[in-house]
Parts: C-alpha cells; sequence; structure tokens
C-alpha cells in the first residue's frame, strides 16, 4: 500500500513514515498540503494520512480535493478535535496517539475503500 504522509512537524512524518516504512508500507512524506497536492499531479497514492491543521489549505481541504478529483481516501490527525465536521475524510485520530491505534485505522480504511471499489469481472 502506497500512502502519502502530510504533517509539518518532521521528527513525527520521519517516525510515522519509518514505521510504515517496517511494515512494507511504502511512505511519501510532505512538509505541506501545497507539496502533495503537487505530488499527486503525476503521481497515485492509495492513502493519505495528514495533520488537520496545515499552513495554506488545512488537511480538511485537502482531503476535501483529493476526494473529489482522485477518489483517496484520507485519514486526518490533530491535537485538536472540536473544529472537525467529518464530511471531508474517512477517518480521525486524536494526538498524541499510539502507532497501533494509527495502523488499525489505516487498515480499516483501506478495507471500506477497497469495498467500494467496482469490481471487474470478464
Amino acid at each position: 500500500m502506497k500512502i502519502l504522509l502530510v504533517e509539518e512537524k518532521i521528527e513525527l512524518s520521519n517516525q510515522l513514515a519509518e514505521s510504515f516504512g517496517n511494515l512494507t508500507y511504502d511512505v511519501i512524506t510532505k512538509s505541506s498540503s501545497l507539496g502533495a497536492l503537487e505530488f499527486l499531479e503525476n503521481n497515485t497514492v492509495d492513502l493519505i494520512i495528514s495533520d488537520l491543521n496545515m499552513g495554506h489549505i488545512s488537511g480538511e481541504e485537502l482531503a476535501q480535493v483529493v476526494k473529489k478529483k482522485y477518489g483517496i481516501p484520507s485519514i486526518l490527525m490533530s491535537s485538536n478535535y472540536n473544529i472537525v465536521n467529518g464530511a471531508n475524510f474517512d477517518a480521525f485520530i486524536l494526538k498524541p496517539f499510539d502507532f497501533d491505534e494509527l495502523l488499525e485505522l489505516v487498515k480499516i480504511v483501506a478495507a471500506k475503500a477497497k469495498a467500494q471499489r467496482p469490481q471487474v469481472m470478464i
């Protein structure tokens, strides 16, 4: 599974990328929503994990754009949960969190996305 991880805090980004990488996930990191959108213009991923509170474009706005334009599911992370409406993303995790909790969300969101893809029969 290919994951696009969007997080401004480099230390957290590196920790998560390493943890997912150790489990054979392919992780691409970007430090901004703009960087993520630029990457997606020419690349595909299976899932986006993004911080909610980003600079120019929030994680929620990023999730909305990628869901509409690319159909990519997303998980948002934040230390503030009362500003989230939930309409534009597939899951939410409150910081700080245990990696195993995030991993479980990844598995759930990936399974849901796979089940919703149309099956092609030949």
